[in-house]
């Protein structure tokens, strides 16, 4: 019997970092198939151009400032997934790390993602998802790139590690790595910008021969969302247009 994503009515999701870019798609898309959606960002601004019946919580989870969402999911419908998107890009060479700016990354896109699942751990009742948002740095050693891919390979550790101890409980915990996403800043680049020319090699060189968009990485946080991944534990879906593969 095939389960529908409609399945997931009634269920309450929520999305970290979900106020802007594939966040907000993410968002978008929970809400197309009939979630309730939580969004937590630190930009309390962004929080208001949200669609109306979106929740939102402004709060800096580099800080561990979790309490407005402890208190937001106890007037909330049953949790039942959990997106840690929210993260940060850090280009340092590495003779020049700076290891406060290397704490900073670490709390938000690694210590934040422990304590939002830990969060979610406390309010999801009976089967539910967690999913986190990973990156191409795990995999490919990227110039000034250290610090952003050392946080998010512990991400990705992490996600293995809840899967396991918390896949008893009924809970799965995998990850998505997207690829080369256009976002507004990628689509802007000049055609004299050297940022542009790595972007269209980059390009050439996949499977798929483009860029991926937010809604890719959204469709691909829904499956594993929904009773369609229902056995689908400790995995890292690779949403790249077949970059991994060069």
């Amino acid at each position: 019997m095939i389960a529908p994503f409609a399945s997931l009515e009634g269920r309450t999701a929520v999305v970290t970092g979900g106020a802007q870019g594939i966040g907000r798609s993410i968002v978008d898309t929970l809400v197309a198939v009939g979630m309730t959606v939580l969004v937590v960002d630190r930009d309390g601004a962004a929080l208001t151009e949200l669609p109306a019946g979106v929740h939102g919580v402004a709060a800096d989870i580099a800080d561990d400032d979790w309490a407005g969402v402890e208190a937001a999911l106890g007037t909330l419908p049953p949790l039942k997934a959990w997106v840690s998107n929210a993260g940060v890009v850090s280009h340092q060479r590495a003779e020049d790390i700076d290891l406060a700016e290397f704490d900073r990354v670490m709390r938000i896109n690694a210590a934040a993602v422990v304590r939002g699942a830990q969060v979610a751990r406390r309010h999801i009742d009976g089967p539910g998802a967690i999913v986190n948002v990973t990156s191409m740095s795990v995999d490919r050693a990227m110039a000034e790139r250290l610090t952003y891919a050392t946080s998010k390979s512990a991400a990705a550790t992490i996600t293995r590690y809840l899967a396991q101890e918390w896949g008893p409980h009924g809970i799965r915990v995998n990850a998505v790595c997207p690829g080369y996403i256009d976002t507004r800043l990628t689509t802007n680049w000049a055609d004299d910008d050297p940022r542009q020319k790595v972007k269209v090699d980059t390009l050439a060189g996949l499977a798929l021969r483009r860029a991926g968009q937010p809604t890719d990485i959204a469709n691909a946080v829904l499956f594993l969302c929904s009773d369609l991944a229902g056995y689908v534990a400790g995995d890292v879906l690779y949403v790249d247009g077949g970059w991994h593969l060069t």
